[in-house]
């Protein structure tokens, strides 16, 4: 144990020794990216009326940003992705719901919690730039590489608030040590969520469809489910990573999937557990890479 903390200290004095000796600058922090977030009039408002729903957010530094509709209770379920990581500069802005998911079917904005999130533009957090750099210099030293990845989180819950330093909730894991790279792009767990490190073809929302029934089927006892992914296997980063799929019963999960063999997907949904009548059935995909698709249709279940 005493040789572990010596060779810990020589190697942080090292580290230290490897950065005076560099070029590098040690960058500011950016502490906000987004702030002034208000959701309130995305779940108040009647889409069957032809009412639409805002959601508005003030920019303070330049970033990329992304807005989500989502499933109460169930924050891997995403109705419908509003703006997907679009690079916005400081200003004021507002992003319009017309109430329906991305299959056209009309939600209750009441049952839904809208997302919004911001990372810096990609320049200040690629692998080629001075922090990224700076950070393989610290690689063992997390307390360097914590704040370089700032975010913002809300949701309709908290209907004005921007989170504390800008950070996102679900990315303070990633702020933690730096993200490791391979040939493929980010191998590191930590990374997931970075967007701003992700290729650009790459970032992008997935395209599936469920195929074993349209809506308004009627459907009873134990029935197999089948879902299809669209436009070819090679979305986001599935080819490298694989994907997995969850299917939901009334936005409820009913089964899921970690390691599913895409193109297609596949379940089977015992509907004698389910109530009869008309029920919404969903299937969300992702590629582990936080990047999402998801079909939605109506089915009636007779028992």
């Amino acid at each position: 144990m005493r040789k572990m903390k010596i060779f810990l200290v020589l190697e942080i004095v090292f580290s230290f020794v490897c950065f005076l000796k560099s070029d590098l600058v040690f960058p500011q922090e950016v502490n906000l990216l987004i702030k002034n977030v208000s959701t309130a009039k995305a779940v108040a408002f009647n889409p069957l009326k032809g009412e639409q729903g805002i959601i508005s957010y003030t920019v303070v530094n330049p970033c990329i940003v992304r807005v989500r509709i989502l499933a109460q209770k169930e924050r891997e379920l995403v109705l419908r992705t509003i703006l997907n990581w679009t690079e916005r500069q400081v200003g004021t802005y507002q992003e319009i719901w017309d109430g329906k998911d991305s299959s056209g079917n009309i939600a209750n904005p009441r049952k839904c919690n809208i997302v919004v999130e911001a990372q810096p533009l990609p320049p200040f957090a690629s692998k080629n730039s001075t922090i990224f750099k700076l950070v393989n210099v610290f690689r063992r030293i997390s307390i360097f590489s914590r704040n370089y990845y700032p975010s913002s989180f809300t949701n309709s819950n908290d209907h004005n608030h921007s989170s504390k330093n800008g950070y996102s909730i679900d990315q303070k894991l990633c702020l933690l040590r730096p993200v490791q790279f391979d040939q493929m792009g980010i191998t590191d767990e930590v990374g997931l969520h970075m967007h701003n490190l992700h290729d650009p073809v790459k970032c992008r929302e997935l395209s599936v469809k469920i195929t074993s029934l349209g809506t308004g089927v009627v459907i009873s006892g134990s029935y197999q489910l089948t879902a299809e992914l669209q436009g070819g296997i090679n979305q986001g980063y599935i080819p490298e990573m694989g994907s997995g799929a969850r299917w939901y019963i009334d936005n409820k999960l009913v089964f899921e999937d970690e390691n599913a063999n895409p193109p297609l997907y596949t379940a089977t949904l015992d509907t004698t557990i389910i109530p009869n009548g008309e029920h919404s059935l969903s299937i969300s995909i992702c590629d582990h890479r936080d990047h999402r698709g998801t079909y939605a249709i109506k089915v009636i279940i007779q028992n």
